[in-house]
């Protein structure tokens, strides 16, 4: 903890305090903000958001205040691997700041105790969202770029299975990686059934540099063509390939015109993975790019930390960390009671005109009680 850190909480009370907010509706109001708000370069050389899904309101502000490690950092701190603080999370000289601890420190035996999930017990198949949200990888690997989210009760067809190490990953029909189980032992996904050709028709774009082959039939053993790279086109059938090269692949019959129409494209195969992918509204009606700045490392300023610290704030902040539906409906509250300080309609303000000697409650805004008083 830095010195002088008690200072800045009772700054942060008498801020939020003038405002006639009490220290629950200060961390409420805080950890709902830093959910969709950003850190800005001038406050400590950082830019960026707080939290790793700043794309839906959530409790994950609170929940890594309570649950995760911090370390205070300055611009050449030294980590505990030896190396320099992430370049995306490094303060600019002469500030200081917070980043998480985690990555650097795991938990002692936490790999060594979890031995290697058994991916058969996850075939391809359909499979639902069962977490707040999932990350979508490029690749496999953790340290892959993000290129998209998916949402709690999303359905994906899962073309390919494999282990990770103690995850297990799945490959989805639009491109992209998802865990299925995480690394901790979590379940992220459900499977609901197996592979749906109908829920796999639909637009396509072919993603491989030589363009995707396609073939007379699903039983041919020599392509007859190949689509354009970065083509888009229709599929309005899909089966199953079970011979020989094609044995596990996916094939989808064009519909429109073009190369290959009346064809069977691939689609994907186990020997190659996707070389076309599902074209889905909303999601990737354009080719998917990495989102930039999410790279796993968070961080916190000195004034975010103090919530952690004083033990008035504290209690709020555990609260809010366990239990997102609290957060939700008292940050509803309270941001309004914010936007609709000094105005008519407020209930700092009450019914009507204030006359004369009226009276506020504690919780009422102290501008209008003085206004009053006048």
């Amino acid at each position: 903890r830095l010195k002088g850190w008690e200072n800045l909480a009772q700054h942060i009370r008498d801020v939020f305090g003038r405002m006639g907010f009490s220290d629950k509706e200060a961390v409420v109001l805080i950890s709902g903000g830093h959910v969709y708000g950003r850190c800005h370069t001038g406050s400590s050389g950082y830019a960026g958001a707080w939290v790793e899904n700043p794309t839906i309101f959530s409790n994950e502000y609170a929940a890594d205040m309570v649950g995760d490690k911090w370390i205070a950092v300055q611009h050449d701190t030294k980590m505990p691997d030896g190396g320099p603080v992430p370049e995306e999370v490094r303060p600019a000289p002469g500030k200081r700041q917070y980043i998480d601890l985690s990555k650097y420190m795991p938990e002692a035996g936490e790999e060594a105790a979890r031995s290697a999930p058994d991916a058969t017990q996850f075939p391809p198949g359909r499979y639902r969202c069962a977490s707040q949200w999932v990350n979508c990888r490029e690749q496999p690997e953790t340290d892959s770029a993000i290129i998209g989210r998916f949402n709690q009760d999303q359905v994906l067809s899962l073309v390919s299975v494999k282990t990770f190490g103690t995850a297990v990953r799945g490959l989805a029909e639009r491109g992209g990686w998802v865990s299925i189980v995480g690394s901790g032992g979590k379940n992220l996904f459900l499977r609901e059934g197996d592979l749906e050709p109908q829920s796999l028709t639909g637009r396509y774009r072919s993603i491989v540099v030589a363009g995707s082959p396609f073939y007379a039939s699903v039983t041919a053993s020599e392509g007859a063509g190949r689509t354009k790279a970065g083509e888009e086109f229709c599929v309005g059938e899909v089966a199953f390939g079970q011979d020989g090269d094609l044995q596990g692949a996916i094939l989808g019959k064009r519909v429109d015109p073009g190369d290959g129409q009346g064809s069977w494209v691939l689609l994907f195969s186990p020997a190659s993975g996707i070389s076309c992918e599902l074209v889905v509204q909303g999601y990737n009606e354009k080719p998917r790019n990495p989102i930039v700045g999410q790279t796993g490392h968070q961080m916190m300023l000195v004034s975010d930390m103090v919530l952690l610290w004083d033990e008035g704030f504290r209690k709020h902040l555990e609260v809010y960390a366990e239990d997102e539906a609290a957060l939700k409906a008292d940050f509803g509250e309270a941001f309004q009671r914010l936007t609709e300080l000094g105005c008519p309609w407020s209930n700092d303000l009450g019914s009507g005109e204030p006359s004369a000697g009226a009276t506020f409650s504690a919780g009422g805004c102290p501008f209008l009680a003085a206004q009053a008083a006048q």
